[in-house]
C-alpha cells in the first residue's frame, strides 16, 4: 500500500496541551510560529525516508530511456 504522508503542524499555539492534541490528532511533528529554520530542517531530515517512500508510491516506478 501507499506510504502515509508526513503531517507537520505549524501553529501559533505552543502550549503543552496544544502539542499533545497535535500528537493525538496524528501529527508527525509540531512546530510553532515564528518558525525556527533549524527545527524545520531537523524534522525534514528525520522524516526524509518516509517522504521519499511516499513520493515514490505516488509517482510509481521510474522508467529510463537511453
Amino acid at each position: 500500500g501507499a506510504t502515509p504522508p508526513v503531517v507537520v503542524m505549524l501553529t501559533s499555539r505552543g502550549g503543552t496541551i496544544d502539542k499533545i492534541r497535535g500528537t493525538l490528532a496524528g501529527c508527525d511533528a509540531y512546530l510553532t510560529k515564528p518558525l525556527n529554520e533549524t527545527d524545520l530542517l531537523a524534522i525534514l531530515s528525520k522524516h526524509e525516508p518516509k517522504v521519499k517512500r511516499s513520493f515514490q508510491s505516488t509517482i510509481g516506478p521510474t522508467l529510463t530511456a537511453n
